[in-house]
């Protein structure tokens, strides 16, 4: 281990062991219902400014750690991406320095829910995830990371569930303009204007974000025979250079029809383009370490995606927890791409390909939310609600590939036309009990979801299936003093197929074929947390564990062999049942000058396919990830912030009938610093620097066994990002 990242382990255990015994207990008041902090009377458990992450305690779903856009962390000119990540157990993926989506508990994008106000977001993906570098934390009021949901959330998110609050419109008169540049003609542009007269209440907001993020790969690969003496060798160097633009814009407005009645609207849109170039080297070499064959690849890609997400509803509060609530959602979005490669071996040319992919999808929901207080035998709030959600997914993909000849070919294959049609309809009911006054609250609750999934190959093959999943949720929380809070809870939970997984089709290459699953089931977890949160003059801590049974598993599996080609088959299915597990350990210390806070936490995993009885772990599941953050400030004058997001070694084992590999990846972190002078009239100076010593680098060993002929092969593999950079610019607020 480097010698920085011996010291940066450290710190993390200082605090959890030391600055207890430093400090001595003191009375808080707090409301006891706790709820939505922007609901008058509610629970925020905040130290002065500078907490990173505030924590709202609610009877049905626990602590809800947030992250929020004018607090803790600087969030100017950075994405949602690059703020999530500092909550416990986040990490997110993409290339080494980009944060594109969220992974939870260590678990890969599919096993995570996101929303944005409560409602799906059409994003391209194939595994329903949404691309947070798309979101400017401008743009946004809060982020909440839900560890284990209540019935009130949709049954999709094994790990948890993140739902992205926009901003809404202020109070009164507000204008905000900011601009960031950093090196290689990168910059950030933002501006809003918002306020309310009367019943009415307006914001408008836009934010511009141009980049040129780089990319290097290098990787050296050997193949052993089964004696292990060398067959072949390779060397391959890469080098992709990116220029995106992302433009976001949003607009919301707020109508209050009476003091306790409002009608909302809002509508997001989101526009990204990307322009790629790829050069790749890959040499290969005899036993003898004699030069046999040099291929260059050259890659131009363009790629286009654009979104529109509207919503509207209106909402009646006649009481501290009773209200009403319907919503209309409506959302379409579509991912183009243009993707040409030319190869050319021994310095002749050899083929070109051409690629053309369309992938439009089109959401539609309605909601209806109703809550109302209770009395008689246990004090509490009843809460219901219906849910409809329409998804239509296309894919759309036509490839043509041109030989040394100059002959074009059209190669395009029915695999990779699609169209989808799910349909889902939920209830559920949730009932908040004061058990103890102040003191106890439990909250039961149950969940059902009808899903009518349909799906359309480009071969012309269809199918249809459909399930019905009855998820009970059960939430304790408990002030057992004034300084420490208790909470526990259990859900049932699920994660639907990949889009492509479920189309019956049939893909056949070389050396395999890859075969469709329309009947696959979604996976089906036991989600279980307890935790606790302790508070003393100046210090807080808590920590947190979680387990999650999950049944089901969907993973590709190797079926056997075709009988009329004799080529394996491998196919998506329910293999087995799988155990994650965790600890995670949060801290925050200081007084308003300075502060401290660390996060850290342990991850583990366990997999069994039902067949062969093999068992893994989870695809690139760290073993602990952890979090600091150093925050200097003089009230009014200026903010100075470094923060250090870390992850650990990553690795598993996969098994197939005719090969093992394993894979580890070394661990890594990235230090970013932000600083924050504020100027006379409403100026304020900005300087920030990214990943400052340069750590925006992932190392990786695979070992690939063939388990026919007993060859392997080892891979050291090296990605690079992008270099440290320093944005400046300045901000006016009125």
């Amino acid at each position: 281990m480097q010698a920085h990242r011996r010291w940066l382990l450290a710190i993390p255990v200082l605090i959890f062991v030391a600055i207890p015994t430093l400090v001595t207990p003191q009375e808080e008041e707090r409301n006891p219902r706790g709820g939505d902090p922007e609901a008058e009377g509610s629970e925020v458990h905040e130290l002065p400014e500078t907490v990173v992450v505030s924590e709202r305690a609610t009877p049905s779903a626990g602590t809800i750690r947030s992250v929020r856009a004018n607090g803790a962390l600087v969030s100017e000119g950075r994405t949602a991406g690059e703020m999530v990540r500092h909550l416990p157990s986040v990490m997110t993926g993409g290339p080494p320095g980009e944060n594109r989506d969220v992974r939870l508990r260590g678990m890969d994008k599919e096993f995570s829910q996101i929303l944005v106000d409560g409602h799906p977001f059409p994003d391209g993906g194939q595994k329903r995830e949404i691309k947070l570098d798309r979101f400017p934390m401008d743009l946004v009021e809060r982020i909440d990371l839900i560890r284990n949901p209540s019935a009130e959330f949709g049954g999709h998110g094994i790990a948890g569930t993140v739902n992205i609050i926009l901003r809404r419109p202020p109070e009164g008169p507000e204008f905000r303009a900011r601009t960031l540049y950093g090196p290689d003609s990168q910059r950030n542009l933002f501006f809003s204007a918002g306020t309310s007269w009367g019943p009415w209440g307006l914001l408008t907001s836009f934010s511009q974000l141009l980049e040129q993020p780089q990319k290097d790969k290098r990787e050296n690969q050997r193949v052993y025979l089964a004696n292990d003496s060398v067959k072949e060798s390779r060397g391959i160097v890469e080098r992709e250079q990116s220029r995106s633009a992302s433009n976001t814009g949003t607009a919301a407005i707020d109508y209050w029809i009476d003091a306790e009645t409002r009608l909302h609207g809002r509508v997001v849109a989101l526009a990204y383009d990307e322009s790629k170039d790829k050069d790749r080297t890959d040499r290969r070499y005899n036993a003898s370490g004699v030069l046999t064959q040099t291929d260059v690849t050259r890659e131009r890609e363009i790629k286009n995606e654009d979104a529109t997400d509207w919503l509207l509803g209106v909402e009646r509060r006649t009481g501290e927890a009773d209200r009403l609530a319907f919503s209309l959602g409506y959302a379409e979005g579509e991912e183009s791409k243009d993707k040409g490669t030319e190869l050319v071996r021994n310095g002749v040319f050899n083929n070109r390909t051409r690629e053309f992919e369309r992938k439009p999808e089109y959401l539609f929901n309605a909601q209806f939310d109703w809550a109302a207080e209770h009395d008689g035998g246990l004090d509490g709030v009843f809460k219901t609600g219906l849910l409809f959600d329409v998804r239509d997914r296309s894919q759309r993909r036509r490839t043509f590939s041109t030989n040394a000849a100059g002959l074009e070919t059209n190669t395009t294959k029915s695999v990779n036309q699609y169209d989808l049609r799910e349909r889902i309809h939920a209830w559920y009911l949730l009932d908040e009990w004061e058990a103890i006054p102040d003191t106890l609250f439990l909250s039961p609750g149950v969940r059902v979801e009808w899903t009518d999934l349909r799906s359309f190959s480009g071969s012309g093959g269809s199918d249809r299936n459909r399930f019905e999943d009855t998820m009970p949720s059960a939430h304790l929380l408990w002030h057992s003093t004034a300084q420490l809070d208790v909470e526990a809870s259990c859900r049932r939970s699920l994660q639907r197929p990949q889009f492509d997984h479920v189309v019956p089709s049939r893909e056949e290459t070389a050396t395999e074929i890859k075969e469709g699953n329309p009947a696959l089931s979604p996976a089906l977890s036991e989600n279980y947390e307890v935790g606790f949160t302790h508070r003393l003059a100046g210090f807080r801590w808590g920590a947190n564990t979680f387990y999650r049974d999950i049944d089901d598993l969907i993973a590709e599996r190797d079926v056997g062999n075709d009988p009329t080609t004799g080529k394996r088959v491998l196919r998506r299915e329910n293999v087995g049942p799988a155990q994650v597990r965790g600890i995670e350990l949060e801290a925050r210390a200081g007084p308003e000058a300075w502060g401290l806070t660390a996060n850290w936490s342990r991850l583990d995993s366990e997999t069994e396919d039902d067949l062969s009885d093999q068992t893994g772990s989870l695809k690139e599941m760290p073993s602990w990830t952890g979090n600091l953050i150093l925050d200097l400030r003089a009230q009014d004058r200026w903010w100075f912030q470094a923060t250090a997001h870390m992850i650990g070694p990553q690795g598993g084992t996969e098994f197939t009938r005719t090969q093992t590999t394993r894979k580890t990846r070394e661990s890594y972190e990235q230090i970013d610093m932000a600083f924050r002078g504020h100027l006379p009239k409403g100026w304020a100076v900005l300087v920030r620097a990214n990943d400052v010593f340069g750590a925006s680098r992932r190392e990786e060993i695979e070992f690939k066994r063939n388990l026919a002929n007993l060859e392997r092969t080892d891979t050291d593999r090296v990605e690079e990002g992008r270099d440290p950079g320093v944005w400046v610019g300045v901000e006016w607020k009125y």
